[in-house]
């Protein structure tokens, strides 16, 4: 194919969204993994940590049980594999994450809960994340619950979540 102006904006672009990928690649022999926490919306950012979980990665997908989770999940899910795809990258393996978990369900959690259970069943991590009035309070004071209050629920959640995130990598 023969060069033209339009390839070189294509390659600058490339290397632009791929940057996230390099300096992970270079720091990877200091770092067993590393969590990059964004939301689908920071649109650059989430395109940068999806390249970079392509290969030997994961995407974690948090949703908040409700009746209108199918939408934002198919649409996380959906980006991911449209990026790959677009770009003849292997798509990251991604899983599900359950958060803000009440001790009780409502109905509309029940039927949020039902419809990932029928959707993705085999795509979700088995530890779920409790709803705690402490995750808000450290976030507060710019820290993580598991600084904040170490011994809470949630921070045993995310505890066990990082077994196994670590499992699920290795």
């Amino acid at each position: 194919m023969a060069s033209t102006i339009d390839l070189v904006d294509q390659n600058e672009m490339l290397l632009r969204e791929q940057r996230l990928k390099f300096a992970l690649d270079d720091a990877s022999g200091s770092y067993d993994v590393c969590l990059i926490d964004c939301s689908p919306v920071m649109r650059r950012l989430a395109f940068n940590a999806y390249l970079a979980a392509a290969e030997g990665g994961m995407v974690v997908i948090p949703v908040k049980l409700d009746s209108t989770v199918m939408r934002g999940t198919a649409l996380t899910v959906e980006a991911t594999r449209s990026i790959a795809d677009a770009l003849r990258m292997p798509t990251p393996r991604w899983k599900i994450l359950r958060t803000c978990v009440p001790g009780r369900m409502t109905n509309a959690e029940t039927t949020g809960a039902a419809v990932l259970d029928g959707f993705f069943p085999d795509e979700q991590f088995e530890t779920v994340i409790h709803a705690s009035s402490k995750v808000c309070e450290g976030s507060w004071q710019w820290k993580p619950v598991a600084a904040f209050e170490p011994g809470s629920r949630p921070a045993r959640d995310y505890e066990a979540l990082a077994d196994e995130v670590y499992r699920e990598l290795a």
